[in-house]
């Protein structure tokens, strides 16, 4: 049985906007992940409305100080999303995301690699004629790369989707899962012993189903060894996974912040999810989220809330002013300790806000 923590400090944090800045050349429609680069400066992808091929995903290269230094697109031509982007060890960038066409029903998860410089090396698709989308990638230790998502049946049932890639973009093994109707993964990490731990959500349209965070354990192969749901009153999704020193896991959700021990059985649980986290040097968690003005309000804040990894509330911090139609989708800690933030400002814009401390 989890325990919902309710201790709360009410210092406030010792943080400020650094710089921020907004692109919006051939209306981007927001950034989806940033990372920092070994350089010092940052890259976002997303998707973007380019003039000349349609939506298209977008690598964007900034220097420290935000300095746009490089805008790459990919794609084909027509709904193209990207939804992570990762260094990789050779310094290259990796992104993932879907892809459509013109006259196919549907998308393909989108595995794209490029140099340094944001130039196309390879890039490989996989999916049918179903509704496929990769929204997670990392880095394995063999220096390929694994993938989670979504891959839609004939039967337009959805099936969470497992991928690995060797370092060439070729597939490796492809795995599916599914629990309820719809089911899909958002976040995937490997794992100590070279297994992969994988959240997303399991999803029943039966009268008292719902939607549930699912946390799903494989080995290196790609076959399952467990799977847990979280069946919380409310309707969540497991945004977000990562391994705990103690070799548990911890799952960032849409409400709370859930810790388990290393066969998914909850230790503690902490109110107050969101749409990304990253980790302090002393084992905090950093939860990026967002808030309303009202319900029926367009006006959102971004929040950051920070949680020890005892599951306790530390201090919430929010920004943005109250801006129309702002959201937040991606953090990344940096080497100053600080934090980089991405998202949408102003419906068709790429925010990009650096944080200090």
């Amino acid at each position: 049985m989890c325990s919902k923590s309710t201790i709360y400090s009410k210092k406030n944090p010792k943080l400020q906007i650094q710089w921020e800045k907004s692109f919006d050349e051939d209306s981007m429609y927001g950034g989806e992940s940033v990372i920092q680069t070994k350089d010092g400066g940052y890259v976002i992808t997303g998707e973007a409305f380019n003039r000349r091929y349609g939506n298209n995903i977008f690598l964007k290269k900034v220097d420290k100080n935000g300095k746009e230094e490089w805008t790459k697109y990919f794609g084909g031509d027509q709904n193209d999303r990207g939804y992570s982007v990762i260094q990789t060890r050779e310094q290259d960038f990796v992104i993932v995301g879907t892809t459509g066409y013109i006259g196919k029903y549907g998308g393909d998860v989108y595995l794209l690699r490029t140099d340094i410089n944001g130039n196309e090396i390879w890039s490989n698709k996989f999916g049918d004629v179903g509704n496929d989308k990769g929204t997670c990638v990392c880095q394995t230790k063999d220096g390929g790369f694994i993938i989670t998502g979504s891959f839609q049946t004939l039967s337009y049932r959805e099936e969470l989707l497992l991928l690995k890639a060797n370092d060439k973009g070729n597939i490796e093994f492809s795995r599916l899962f599914s629990r309820g109707n719809h089911d899909g993964g958002f976040s995937v990490y490997q794992t100590s012993d070279n297994g992969y731990i994988i959240t997303g959500f399991t999803y029943h349209n039966y009268v008292g189903g719902g939607r549930h965070v699912w946390l799903l354990k494989t080995d290196n192969k790609g076959i399952k060894e467990w799977g847990k749901i979280f069946n919380n009153s409310y309707s969540e999704i497991g945004k977000s996974v990562i391994q705990a020193q103690d070799n548990g896991y911890i799952i960032l959700c849409e409400n709370s912040l859930i810790k388990t021990d290393y066969k998914g059985n909850v230790e503690w649980e902490s109110l107050g999810g969101g749409n990304s986290l990253c980790i302090t040097k002393k084992g905090d968690y950093i939860l990026l989220n967002e808030e309303s003005e009202g319900i029926n309000s367009n006006l959102k804040d971004a929040v950051l809330t920070k949680i020890d990894n005892s599951g306790n509330k530390i201090w919430d911090w929010s920004f943005g002013n109250k801006l129309e139609d702002e959201g937040v989708n991606s953090i990344c800690k940096t080497k100053d300790n600080g934090f980089i933030i991405t998202g949408t400002k102003d419906i068709d814009r790429v925010w990009l806000v650096k944080i200090v401390q």
